[in-house]
């Protein structure tokens, strides 16, 4: 008998995704005391926090009561599942759903004198983000198909008189009033199939047929009929169940990540100073604008201070908003830089509202910096470069691309240390770059994701942005911190720029070093093949610039010579001075 999922998928969720299927026969026995089940969430917050679960399930035969142990067991195991607590890891949820199922049956069967030895086998799938958790007791089996090989996943727990004969099961749900319970965890792969069936189906059909019938049955009804046909022709006495769950998709683990932490924690909606949030005390608000707050603050129970971006509520709908949000951390803590901002506090701490806490800072961000003192010095630059592109160069080792390199996402640090921040809208490998954004109310924000006048000129195209965007928006910031301009000019509220050619920093800044400047232009350069390849390029130029206060060498050798207006014009003048003395002498 069966249990069909009591919520159906009616759509494919992104990230995890199985197709599944299931069939009982009851053989030549008069009563079918196998049952079965699976649940397959709808709802993608319900997927990402408990996963998708399947049991099979087979009464004791010769136990009276063994259709309603193997019943209850399996409506028990599903429901309560999911009623325990998101904290609990698979493991302990699986423990505890099961000794309590197996505790009811056996003080049911204590209670009914018709039911005494009331008992079932059970064998348990979880499949929660990218991972597989199986529970076992008794002798039915779950089965993994994986690149054309079948394994077992399942011991089974019987014990058979020395010659054959007789077998008796030592495990069950119901025998005793606690149940020792076997456990098998794994990583998910997609187009992994799982079997799960009773030993009317292994008792009669061997691994390797399995396989067979599995390759010739894509679908998973089908093969399931297909089984219990098989048995059915052999002559299987015993009941036959069996499912089949196929895996169509898996989650990367920052989907995992995201879901987890981000399908149901509400955006705050007033902050103060003083208040706590989570174990930290809010002690002061260092900045708030359009995406949210940023404020210092101390986590209680260690002293740590710390800083915490709380979003702005306005965009508590904003799915993508929620996704670039919590990129920063997550990716800042898959890279572990000296060179960008870390996530602080206890990763496995509850929370009860959506907010990322970083390490604390002291300095001034890039931005800051320009404001105060306008434009910087060539060394002043080449430090800052330098710093930036270590950071740059961890990442892109990564096959991580930041794609917002700007002076706001570069912090000075007081000691004279330079961290990146803000990964929000970073891509990577199974991290797909961010879609556009919208404003509160869903109107579109014109352009590609970022601030307009540091995005590469291909990605205003469409294309995807890689190392070569980075090394472009680190460009843009050298040319500003040197001139306090824009290369390009001005692309704010210009969806669609022309890029031409850049005016030299020299025609700002006459004393620069031409080999500076031609370092600079090739950052910024609007094809992209004519740009560094990527930040250990743009680093190993940088490192190798004579930092002397020389102007530089021209692209055909001839140094250039910075009083050299004022040689022209003084041969100018001792030319006329000359030419006027001629004259004089000729009259």
């Amino acid at each position: 008998m069966a249990l069909q999922g009591l919520d159906p998928v009616e759509e494919k969720v992104p990230g995890l995704a199985v197709f599944s299927g299931g069939t009982s026969a009851p053989g030549r026995r008069e009563t079918n005391e196998d049952f079965y089940g699976v649940i397959l969430p709808k709802s993608a917050e319900v997927l990402a926090r408990k996963g998708i679960l399947a049991v099979v399930a087979d009464g004791l035969g010769g136990h009276a009561g063994g259709h309603i142990a193997s019943q209850v067991a399996v409506r028990m195991i599903l429901e309560d599942y999911y009623g325990t607590p998101d904290t609990w890891p698979v493991k302990k949820a699986l423990a505890a759903v099961i000794r309590s199922a197996s505790r009811w049956i056996h003080e049911e069967g204590k209670k009914n004198a018709g039911r005494g030895g009331m008992a079932t086998t059970v064998s348990v799938l979880c499949l929660r983000g990218s991972k597989y958790t199986v529970a076992h007791a008794g002798d039915s089996a779950v089965f993994l198909v994986r690149g054309g090989a079948i394994a077992r996943l399942t011991e089974p727990h019987v014990w058979s008189k020395s010659g054959g004969g007789e077998r008796v099961v030592t495990r069950a749900v119901g025998l005793e009033d606690d149940v020792r319970i076997d456990f098998q965890e794994g990583d998910l792969a997609a187009e992994d199939a799982f079997f799960l069936a009773t030993d009317g189906v292994t008792g009669t059909v061997d691994a390797p047929e399995l396989l067979l019938l599995n390759d010739a049955h894509a679908d998973p009804e089908e093969f399931c009929r297909a089984v219990t046909g098989l048995v059915g022709e052999r002559g299987g006495e015993d009941n036959a169940t069996i499912q089949k769950i196929v895996v169509a998709s898996v989650p990367s683990p920052f989907q995992e990540s995201l879901s987890g932490q981000a399908a149901s924690l509400p955006f705050l909606l007033s902050l103060r100073e003083g208040q706590v949030v989570d174990g930290y005390r809010l002690e002061r608000k260092i900045a708030k604008g359009g995406m949210g707050s940023v404020y210092a603050a101390r986590d209680i129970e260690t002293g740590q201070a710390v800083i915490i971006k709380f979003p702005n509520p306005l965009y508590d709908e904003d799915a993508i908003y929620r996704e670039c949000f919590l990129r920063e951390a997550w990716l800042a803590r898959q890279v572990n830089s000296p060179w960008i901002v870390r996530p602080a506090g206890p990763a496995d701490r509850p929370r009860t509202a959506f907010y990322s806490v970083f390490e604390a800072l002291e300095g001034k961000t890039l931005r800051q910096a320009l404001s105060e003192g306008g434009r910087m010095s060539a060394d002043e630059v080449l430090d800052v470069a330098e710093q930036v592109c270590f950071g740059l160069i961890h990442l892109h080792r990564k096959e991580i691309v930041h794609l917002d390199v700007k002076p706001d996402n570069i912090f000075l640090l007081d000691d004279g240390g330079v961290k990146l921040l803000d990964l929000g809208l970073a891509c990577g490998p199974g991290l797909p770059e961010a879609p556009g954004r919208t404003r509160p109310g869903g109107e579109a924000l014109a352009g590609a994701p970022g601030t307009a006048n540091y995005i590469a000129p291909e990605r205003y195209r469409g294309e995807p942005g890689d190392a070569r965007a980075d090394v472009f928006g680190l460009g843009v910031t050298m040319y500003e911190m040197l001139t306090g301009r824009y290369p390009y000019g001005d692309l704010f509220d210009k969806p669609r720029p022309r890029f031409g050619e850049p005016a030299p920093p020299s025609r700002y800044v006459p004393s620069l070093p031409l080999a500076l400047e031609k370092v600079v232009l090739k950052a910024v350069a609007a094809d992209p093949a004519l740009r560094h390849m990527d930040a250990s390029e743009l680093l190993f130029e940088i490192k190798n610039m004579d930092r002397a206060p020389l102007y530089g060498v021209p692209a055909s050798g001839t140094r250039r010579d910075g009083t050299l207006a004022w040689k022209i014009a003084f041969s100018i003048s001792a030319g006329l001075s000359a030419l006027l003395l001629a004259l004089l002498i000729w009259r």
